[in-house]
């Protein structure tokens, strides 16, 4: 059990191991992961979060959510495409082009942060 914090609000997250796949060629620990309490249940807060098994990093290689309170989604996923070493140029450029990818498909008029 983890402590979790989800838009200002603090509650338990139950986390546990249920057992291993091959995403993309990665060996990966697959883990399932639910927020507690009768409102998480009925929003059926819960998703899976596969880490890489053999790197010291156990780095993320997958991870879906249920979303069913957005209106935007009805799930919510990431998967890693690939790994590679950026200098901190490069980096600054990829966040500012994600930034302005959320901000159009949010619709909000200007990029937050």
């Amino acid at each position: 059990m983890v402590g979790n914090t989800f838009a200002g609000k603090y509650s338990e997250m139950l986390i546990k191991e249920v057992g291993e796949e091959t995403v993309n060629g990665i060996p990966c620990r697959k883990y399932e992961h639910r927020t507690q309490g009768m409102l998480a249940k009925v929003m059926r807060a819960w998703g899976h979060l596969w880490l890489a098994k053999e790197d010291p990093r156990h780095y993320t290689v997958k991870y879906t959510c249920n979303m069913m309170r957005n209106n935007k989604w009805k799930n919510f996923a990431m998967q890693l495409k690939g790994i590679k070493r950026m200098e901190e140029k490069e980096w600054e450029v990829l966040l500012q082009e994600r930034v302005v990818e959320a901000t159009a498909f949010w619709g909000w008029t200007e990029p937050v942060g």
